[in-house]
């Protein structure tokens, strides 16, 4: 049918039940009545033209279910409300009817189950305890005037003290507080009407639905994007043996007066696709920006001054998964594979070196949450570790390559570590 076709075409995902109906001005009659066909969805969803978004926005009705033709639907809520109008319940809204077969089209026409929800006005509870005394008078020395049961589904019209003033099938009284529960959420609370009797009679005001009534809906998965910038709120690198070539190359290490930071930025964007209405899996890039003297700055010697000066380039390959765990609270965790070097140069009064960028291949992982304070924005938190060494590289015009790599005096290569740890905090952003 068209409204299948468009929701499909708008890759929106039902939430619920697949089809709901509502019915207005039912109590006209069904040959009068207009319906309202259409699937439950987040109110989120951004639905487009031609379809509408509405709201059923009642939150108590009387139900029943209804099994059988959906032609017939009319003696059901007849009896909803005869019991209704027994029980001094007050009809408020539209009637709400709520496919419950998981596949209809798969259902024979006169075993569908249907149930139909009338809103009602009224603040109701239900008995907590086994009995529950209602007395004439709020005072715990007022004589009984009759006994509820657990269960029992009383209005109450106030309170007194420690005492609601209750009606129940026409008949008042004072009962303790303590002994009804209290309704809480933005859930349907469900007064259930009787069951439905064996043979109901059939109306014939509506006319019959041919074939089956729908079919299915199979949510589409979606694709969305993500972006996000981040900055460190601590970060650590393992460093390899630079510390031990820094001091063979100095021979005074107490005398570096800037060791780095080991500060970075990180921009990072992704394409994700929806598994189902709460799990995403993505995949993307991510670029890190270190400060540009993260792993060594400079050294004063005797009046004059030396530098040397690493800064770590690293890039991932990112695969995030997030999943909602609230409405506007998703967990999210991310394998990385990382590639990245150090460049940088070393300059004394006798010499210079190039250090030139060479890659190296690691890998890391990181988790954290995101707390979306707007449809589309949020603020992310974010921690995880790395493991990645590159080697130290220079420019040497003397070599048959081009290049050397430096060695200690022990003659091991000089490697720099970028392994550690970190955490981060940034701002995300999805479409």
């Amino acid at each position: 049918m068209r409204l299948t076709k468009e929701f499909h075409k708008q890759n929106l995902m039902a939430e619920g039940n697949n089809f709901i109906l509502v019915i207005w001005r039912s109590r006209e009659g069904l040959d009068k009545a207009r319906f309202e066909l259409g699937f439950a969805v987040s109110p989120y969803a951004e639905v487009k033209e031609p379809l509408v978004k509405k709201e059923w926005k009642f939150t108590r009705g009387a139900c029943a279910l209804h099994t059988g033709l959906i032609e017939n639907i009319g003696a059901t809520m007849a009896r909803i409300r005869s019991w209704m109008e027994a029980k001094k319940f007050q009809e408020v809204g539209q009637v709400l009817a709520s496919y419950l077969d998981e596949d209809p089209s798969r259902i024979r026409p006169e075993l569908l189950r249907i149930e139909v929800n009338i809103p009602v006005q009224g603040d109701f509870r239900k008995v907590q305890v086994q009995q529950a005394p209602v007395r004439f008078e709020p005072d715990m020395n007022s004589p009984i005037n009759f006994m509820l049961e657990f269960g029992n589904l009383v209005e109450v019209l106030g309170e007194n003290g420690e005492f609601y003033e209750i009606r129940v099938d026409g008949k008042t009284g004072f009962v303790l507080r303590s002994l009804l529960d209290f309704a809480q959420g933005n859930e349907i609370e469900k007064i259930e009407a009787p069951p439905e009797p064996p043979a109901p009679q059939a109306e014939k005001t509506l006319p019959p639905i041919k074939g089956q009534p729908f079919k299915p809906i199979t949510p589409m998965p979606t694709i969305s994007v993500g972006f996000g910038f981040y900055g460190t709120l601590n970060n650590s690198y393992t460093r390899g043996n630079l510390d031990t070539y820094f001091e063979e190359r100095t021979g005074e290490p107490d005398r570096l007066v800037d060791d780095g930071s080991p500060a970075f930025w990180r921009i990072d964007g992704a394409v994700f696709l929806s598994l189902s209405k709460k799990v995403k899996f993505g995949a993307g890039v991510a670029y890190f920006l270190p400060a540009p003297h993260a792993l060594w700055g400079t050294f004063l010697y005797y009046g004059g001054r030396d530098e040397i000066l690493l800064t770590p380039f690293m890039m991932a390959i990112t695969m995030p998964l997030k999943v909602d765990v609230m409405e506007s609270i998703t967990a999210v965790v991310c394998p990385e594979l990382l590639v990245g070097g150090v460049g940088g140069y070393l300059k004394t009064s006798y010499l210079y070196h190039d250090y030139v960028l060479t890659f190296a291949v690691g890998f890391g992982l990181s988790g954290g949450v995101d707390f979306m304070f707007m449809k589309n924005m949020g603020v992310s938190f974010r921690m995880g570790f790395r493991s990645l060494k590159a080697d130290l590289v220079w420019k040497d015009s003397t070599s048959s390559t081009g290049f050397s790599q430096p060695l200690l005096n022990n003659h091991d290569p000089v490697q720099a570590d970028l392994s550690g740890s970190y955490m981060m905090i940034g701002i995300v952003a999805g479409f």
